[in-house]
């Protein structure tokens, strides 16, 4: 491959890498001491291990804002096939920007697209505590 295709998809990967950060990792550590979850582990907590598909993850890496502060996506529960969308608080605070509020009705959309259901989450309503009564 030539050396030129090569460092563009390194640098992609990389801001991928980022985006899954979010807000980065002092943010991620401040939920924590709250007993709460990150956007992505909301949604991976829900879905059936590994079948969480993310769209649009870089959206928002040139203003400096990953994801625009939404993890957006599709997989399944329970087998069946879902669209779904988290806020992510470390990005912004998880305030809605343009493309934010553009990711969110898009989800909708491939929801009634694919005629399955849509979820979303916020941290408000998965603590730890939230967890734990949910396993029971």
């Amino acid at each position: 491959m030539d050396d030129k295709y090569t460092e563009k998809i390194r640098r992609l990967r990389e801001v991928k890498e980022k985006a899954a950060k979010g807000g980065g990792d002092d943010k991620i550590a401040r939920l924590r001491e709250q007993g709460k979850m990150t956007a992505r582990e909301r949604i991976e907590y829900l879905l059936d291990p590994g079948s969480f598909v993310e769209l649009n993850p870089i959206i928002g890496h040139m203003e400096g804002t990953p994801a625009d502060g939404l993890v957006a996506g599709y997989g399944t529960i329970a087998g069946r096939t879902v669209c779904i969308y988290s806020q992510d608080t470390t990005v912004k605070g998880g305030s809605i920007g343009p493309m934010h509020g553009f990711k969110m009705y898009r989800t909708i959309e491939w929801a009634l697209e694919m005629r399955v259901g849509s979820w979303w989450t916020n941290r408000v309503t998965c603590s730890s505590r939230d967890r734990a009564s949910w396993a029971s």
